[in-house]
């Protein structure tokens, strides 16, 4: 159907019939800076050493959405091939809203997910996020990409 959309378009306007139409995704990945020069160093923001403050000042265009903002995207454990590094996620507990854990990705392994992540008595460090914690903010089943 899209295809057919597409092909109709090109057919009513020939200004577009030599050019390229992008299309964005609404559902792609924000990415962040490289949080490895932050190891061992709090990212403090308007939320404090929170993990979101991690993710809201060191995530593309994230500083000014407050987390109420944040909806849920792709499901991490299911799609690590296509998920760049350095991208934002979370656990989203109360299903599509924001609640529980932020981080900034950084690949996934056989037993869980590699983020970079702080929160207030733990500076910005690398951790595996293992599947099936018993604590659903810190179970790697949990964590779904940010989407705005």
């Amino acid at each position: 159907m899209e295809d057919d959309l597409f092909q109709q378009l090109l057919a009513d306007n020939d200004d577009y019939s030599h050019g390229i139409l992008l299309v964005a995704d609404a559902s792609e990945a924000i990415g962040c800076a490289d949080p490895r020069p932050f190891k061992g160093k709090w990212v403090i923001g308007v939320d404090g050493k929170e993990c979101v403050a991690l993710v809201k000042e060191k995530c593309s265009g994230m500083r000014q959405y407050s987390t109420h903002s944040w909806r849920r995207g792709k499901l991490v454990k299911d799609n690590c091939s296509s998920i760049p590094q350095w991208t934002a996620i979370a656990t989203f507990l109360d299903g599509a809203k924001y609640r529980g854990h932020a981080a900034i990705f950084e690949s996934c392994a056989p037993n869980g997910i590699w983020v970079y992540d702080q929160w207030n008595t733990a500076p910005v460090d690398r951790r595996l996020i293992r599947y099936g914690n018993v604590k659903p903010n810190y179970n790697g089943d949990n964590f779904y990409v940010i989407e705005l």
